[in-house]
């Protein structure tokens, strides 16, 4: 998740706020590049002539989980637009008043549910007038 991703609206009204803020899920490998570091050379004698297969295998873990990773996002990102409707809330907008959903930050919080990573909890604000 990265926080306060920001957006620039060159055509709003100056009543309006031309950036607005959004929290923006990124598929990243968890992994730093298995070659990395290795002397590019050897490592093409390694990928053609000693380990090729295992190369090759290993190009096909990395392609994978970056698939993987991707989909993940995709239905994150999925399940943030579906949200607002199907609470009956507004997405949160900065500098907007009345009742509204954190779609991203709870899309985020069931995409952690359900893979078993730890959460924290949800909580419900009434905003204080100031």
């Amino acid at each position: 998740m990265v926080p306060d991703a920001r957006t620039y609206n060159p055509n709003a009204k100056v009543t309006e706020d031309a950036e607005t803020l959004a929290n923006i899920l990124v598929a990243v490998f968890p992994f730093s590049r298995v070659d990395e570091g290795i002397e590019q050379a050897l490592l093409r004698d390694a990928q053609k002539h000693h380990f090729a297969e295992l190369m090759t295998r290993i190009d096909t873990f990395a392609k994978d989980c970056i698939d993987y990773a991707g989909k993940c996002n995709a239905w994150v990102s999925r399940i943030a637009g579906e949200i607002p409707g199907a609470c009956g809330l507004p997405p949160f907008i900065p500098n907007r008043t009345g009742p509204y959903v954190m779609n991203c930050l709870l899309a985020h919080f069931v995409y952690m549910r359900v893979f078993q990573f730890s959460t924290g909890v949800l909580t419900k604000r009434e905003e204080s007038e100031n």
